[in-house]
């Protein structure tokens, strides 16, 4: 089931290259996130946030930022997130657009988290659950989860960091989203071994392996092999790499 959705975003994403819309832009950048496939998320992303701010329609930017400030979190790049992400949730609020707020504070509670500044966490996390969770809003709702589980791993609560990573997994729609969620497994899996509590978390290894083997996407195969690490398990991740 996996592989064949992944061979449907490919597909999807065929059609995509002549688009300027920022949104349909925006969309495209989306899908690719099914795939893991950060470098083409950017790609399409990038032209998003462009193409709105060549259009000089300041409602249209909240959009592509929100999403260009969790992609640049994603990849660590936490100073860029912040900038998107600070820029974004103004705009946002001055357009009231109160969904793309939430996600935007919800990245901004992740960079508060990988930065350890456990005000600006708290702040922003709490600001996009109310957002969020009034609209059943499951992506910001996710993040400002895995936010919170970070912190806490950061400030060595090993126990409370997996009560909010593991909630994560099996979220029901509106109070969560698989991706981020395959995304914060290797935060979970170092939660369940600090918290001596691995053997909790074998089926979110085994959905992290199974998206690997569908994409075949090195950050996805790199999660694998860290997760593996992290739990003392012999590396076996090089048959998940595509040809």
């Amino acid at each position: 089931k996996t592989a064949t959705s992944a061979d449907l975003v490919r597909t999807t994403l065929l059609l995509a290259d002549d688009l300027e819309d920022p949104r349909l832009l925006t969309w495209a950048g989306t899908a690719a996130v099914q795939l893991g496939d950060i470098d083409t998320v950017r790609t399409y992303l990038r032209r998003a946030v462009a193409s709105a701010r060549d259009s000089g329609a300041v409602a249209s930017l909240p959009y592509p930022l929100e999403k260009w400030a969790v992609t640049e979190a994603l990849l660590g790049n936490y100073a860029s997130a912040r900038m998107a992400a600070e820029e974004g949730l103004r705009l946002a609020v001055e357009t009231e657009q109160a969904g793309s707020a939430s996600h935007l504070h919800a990245s901004l509670a992740l960079v508060a988290a990988s930065r350890g500044d456990e005000e600006e966490c708290e702040r922003h996390g709490r600001a996009a659950r109310e957002a969020a969770g009034a609209r059943g809003l499951g992506l910001p709702l996710a993040i400002a989860t895995w936010a919170s589980g970070r912190l806490h791993l950061g400030l060595g609560d090993a126990d409370n960091a997996f009560e909010h990573l593991s909630s994560m997994q099996d979220a029901e729609p509106g109070r969560g989203n698989p991706v981020i969620a395959l995304w914060a497994t290797s935060d979970l899996v170092e939660a369940a071994v600090r918290a001596d509590r691995q053997h909790e978390v074998t089926g979110a290894v085994q959905r992290l392996e199974g998206w690997a083997a569908a994409t075949g996407q090195l950050a996805a195969v790199g999660a694998v092999r860290l997760c593996r690490a992290l739990m003392g398990v012999p590396d076996a991740a090089e048959h998940l790499v595509a040809d």
